[in-house]
């Protein structure tokens, strides 16, 4: 996987956790803790960069999971 990793606001006040230019599908959430949480799980295992949208789209949080050289 190399695209990073984006948890972002959803239809119907749920949250999806979506791969950045990948043809996989977006996972929705009920909580965006829950989101959060799946996210940090899947940036630090497959090395990508976390970013975690507000209610308003924007970017709030960014973390970085890349290996070290």
């Amino acid at each position: 996987m190399k695209g990073d990793i984006h948890v972002m606001p959803a239809i119907g006040r749920r949250w999806a956790v979506d791969v950045e230019s990948t043809e996989q599908s977006v996972v929705f959430y009920d909580t965006q803790q829950d989101a959060i949480a799946a996210g940090r799980e899947k940036a630090s295992r497959h090395h990508v960069e976390l970013l975690i949208h507000g209610l308003d789209g924007r970017v709030r949080e960014r973390s970085t999971y890349r290996r070290n050289p």
